[in-house]
């Protein structure tokens, strides 16, 4: 038996193994993204409160109590209790604080001419 050689073509082998798709996904379809962007302005707030919640809380927690056994139930009492509270408030502060930021930074009297 004689073996024969077979000849691959890699161009258009690869082709037919990987289809082009020259469309891109729409803005809505974009790998990874969970989330609609419109959700944006409550997400920030209420990311940054759990946060700082989770942080101060620790730091309160521990200063109040030292490194005792009982500090993560604590902790964790206090940080539960801290979600709660700072969350709404972060999402009903921000926008006001970003009117006042706008204001604060806004256009120097120079910029206006």
């Amino acid at each position: 038996m004689q073996s024969q050689a077979v000849e691959i073509d890699p161009i258009h082998t690869a082709q037919k193994a990987a289809p082009m798709n020259p469309t891109a996904p729409a803005p809505s379809q974009t790998p990874g993204r969970r989330l609609d962007p419109k959700y944006t302005p409550v997400l920030v707030p209420a990311v940054m409160a759990v946060a700082m919640s989770f942080v101060m809380s620790l730091v309160q927690t521990t200063v109040r109590l030292g490194f005792v056994p009982k500090l993560a139930s604590a902790w964790l009492t206090s940080f539960a209790i801290g979600v709660v509270v700072a969350v709404p408030t972060a999402i009903l502060v921000a926008p006001p604080a970003r009117r006042l930021v706008g204001r604060l930074t806004g256009p120097s009297p120079d910029d206006r001419r």
